[in-house]
């Protein structure tokens, strides 16, 4: 792979305060062989204004109605010209080394199929900053992945086309956490790596689409657990994967949290001593974020609702142990 094309997905929906600094940031990155696709989902504000105004050779924007995030990401990868694709937010930026850095790393590491990186969080509502470090290890990674920790940000993550094609591209199937699917599926195919420096910033806010416009009475939480589920059991008809949903539905919230607590826990004291300072404080953030659950009687609780439910309890254990 020499200097690859790299195509930037970028999904939009009522962006107009963040778009101009988005196309800036690519236009300034270093690695310059790239373009930028944009897939707006029926804006109603002037992002499409600012965009036709900022328009370049290497811009192409599609308006569709409005969609799932997955959905409108495999719309524009389908449009995709480069065989590395890089996820970038509208509302978010990337600092002028990301591409370079993700380009070099796939090109020396051919076994490596995805590279995200560290990332600065801005609070738009106080200004506040962070600093968030990944495991850059892919054996720590594809574990957390299989436990349902979300371990990577999205908006900083690079991946070979020709494996996101392998995989089938983003589920239809689990919108919440389209994301996370996704990179468990590519664990299975290859490794994935985290660069631990920041070369992209996140845009934390409460109006983002994420909160407003997603699917209501299931979090993300459920889409996680089904992902693992669904994964594990290479379910393949629609009337598998309702099955599971009806389950995960049955548990209810507390329940779900209760059985991610469960497997994180038996997954973490399984391999401590394997696991660097940056994947434990992940392991233990998702512990404390589930803990609550705990309180219910944790292991009694799963059993009787693995059994009473129908999914393979041995499916549990063996999948919590890896």
């Amino acid at each position: 792979m020499s200097d690859p094309l790299v195509s930037i997905i970028t999904n939009t929906y009522n962006s107009a305060i963040y778009i101009r600094e988005n196309v800036e940031s690519v236009l300034n990155q270093s690695y310059q062989h790239w373009e930028q696709i944009i897939i707006d989902c029926g804006s109603t504000d002037s992002t499409l204004e600012i965009l036709e105004k900022i328009m370049h050779d290497r811009l192409r924007v599609f308006t569709v109605p409005f969609c799932g995030v997955g959905e409108a990401r495999n719309f524009g990868i389908k449009k995709a010209k480069g065989d590395v694709i890089a996820i970038l937010d509208s509302d978010d930026v990337s600092f002028p080394e990301r591409i370079a850095t993700q380009v070099n790393v796939l090109m020396k590491e051919v076994d490596v199929l995805a590279v995200a990186t560290a990332i600065k969080t801005l609070d738009v509502s106080t200004k506040k900053e962070k600093i968030f470090l990944y495991p850059s290890s892919p054996k720590q990674i594809a574990l957390a992945l299989r436990v349902g920790i979300n371990i990577l940000p999205h908006s900083s993550l690079a991946f070979r086309l020709d494996a996101f094609n392998e995989v089938y591209g983003y589920s239809k199937y689990s919108e919440m956490a389209e994301d996370f699917d996704l990179l468990l599926r590519l664990s299975d195919l290859g490794l994935i790596k985290s660069v631990p420096i920041p070369l992209a910033q996140i845009a934390v806010r409460s109006d983002s689409n994420g909160h407003v416009y997603r699917p209501k009475g299931r979090d993300s939480k459920f889409y996680i657990a089904w992902s693992i589920i669904s994964h594990a059991m290479q379910t393949k008809s629609d009337e598998e994967r309702k099955h599971i949903e009806d389950w995960l539905d049955g548990l209810t919230g507390q329940g779900i949290g209760n059985l991610l607590w469960y497997w994180q826990f038996r997954s973490f004291f399984a391999n401590l001593f394997q696991l660097d300072f940056v994947t434990v404080r992940w392991f233990l953030r998702s512990l404390v974020v589930n803990f609550h659950a705990s309180l219910f009687g944790l292991n009694g609780f799963s059993a009787k609702i693995l059994l009473s439910r129908g999914i393979n309890k041995s499916y549990v254990n063996s999948w919590s142990k890896r």
